[in-house]
């Protein structure tokens, strides 16, 4: 995969994840505490992945800068 289509992918990931964290905080009081736990569960995995696919695009880019 292409370096600018991974960067896509985690920025439009990162977008999700603040929508979705807007709207847990706008709908807890009426959500059930499980809905909310599956929800927590999910920004706390899509938290995860980000920063893996971060450390991969630093990982490539500064594998481009040394040569």
């Amino acid at each position: 995969m292409q370096i600018w289509k991974v960067k896509k992918l985690v920025q439009g990931l990162t977008e999700d994840r603040v929508k979705l964290i807007q709207e847990l905080e706008k709908y807890r009081n009426v959500l059930s505490p499980f809905l909310i736990n599956v929800l927590q569960t999910n920004i706390d995995q899509w938290e995860t992945e980000i920063h893996d696919w971060q450390e991969e695009i630093n990982k490539i880019e500064a594998g481009k800068e040394s040569f």
